[in-house]
């Protein structure tokens, strides 16, 4: 795999910072990674040619880039700096400036090995694997005040992800949902209508509680330190794929968290 770009981010830190550029060694095209690979998950059938299909199950990313200081040499020093960055044993945030609005989290997983003509001058190939199949976009953070709402109160989300949930096909499930009620409101209702009027509903909670919801994880936290799965309809909110038209009824501010799978 190689980027256009001589510049990548790898734990918040720029390549350039470090000294260290993309490079491309051989001429030509160049391939870009977009996905990780897809099989069937199944099971054969005595005195069946066809087996048993019950899933899909998609492969991590992977891909790899080659990297070289140019004109700098591989000193011991640049050496321990470059394999300090690198080598961490916790998944990072990767980055190409090829498209800053996407990026993966990964580790590298190869046996760093450095490639010269015997003058300390030359290159390493770098090989990452990502936590997730796809890359993300940014996080994003949609927040809607309505302090003030008198009628009920209707606003667009796009969804761009072209990813297919494994279990719920064409929807998109975000990280996370706060919603601090105002006044003297005491319950909450969010409506999707692009999701067949899915409702998300929350009632008989206190004036000014704040709820957070993580769908994903399927986790609830409440500013009163109280369970409220009870007060809970379990309908945890979610977003199709496209265009949706969601409908907030009660005074609040809610805050939605998004980062969408994307192979691209």
């Amino acid at each position: 795999m190689s980027f256009a770009s001589k510049y990548f981010q790898f734990d918040s830190v720029k390549s350039s910072d470090m000294e260290l550029y993309i490079v491309k060694i051989d001429s030509g095209f160049f391939s870009t990674e977009v996905s990780g690979g897809q099989s069937f998950i199944s099971d054969k059938i005595p005195y069946k040619d066809v087996a048993f299909r019950y899933g899909t199950e998609l492969q991590t990313l992977r891909f790899s880039i080659t990297c070289s200081p140019l004109d700098k040499y591989w000193t011991d020093d640049f050496k321990f700096n470059i394999f300090n960055w690198l080598n961490g044993r916790e998944p990072k945030e990767f980055k190409t400036s090829d498209f800053m609005g996407k990026l993966c989290y990964c580790i590298c997983t190869n046996t760093l090995e450095i490639y010269t003509a015997g003058n300390d001058q030359g290159y390493i190939t770098l090989e990452f694997e990502s936590i997730t199949p796809y890359w993300l976009s940014n996080r994003q953070i949609i927040i809607k005040d309505l302090t003030d709402l008198t009628v009920p109160y209707t606003f667009d989300i796009n969804c761009k992800s072209n990813v297919q949930h494994p279990k719920y096909g064409n929807i998109y499930i975000p990280e996370k949902v706060e919603i601090q009620l105002i006044g003297t409101s005491t319950s909450f209702t969010l409506t999707n209508l692009s999701d067949m009027g899915r409702v998300t509903q929350f009632t008989e909670l206190s004036a000014g509680e704040t709820i957070t919801m993580y769908p994903n994880t399927l986790r609830l936290e409440s500013s009163t330190g109280l369970n409220r799965l009870s007060n809970f309809n379990k309908n945890w909110f979610r977003l199709t794929l496209g265009k949706n038209i969601l409908k907030i009824n009660e005074k609040c501010i809610i805050a939605i968290t998004t980062m969408y799978p994307l192979y691209m």
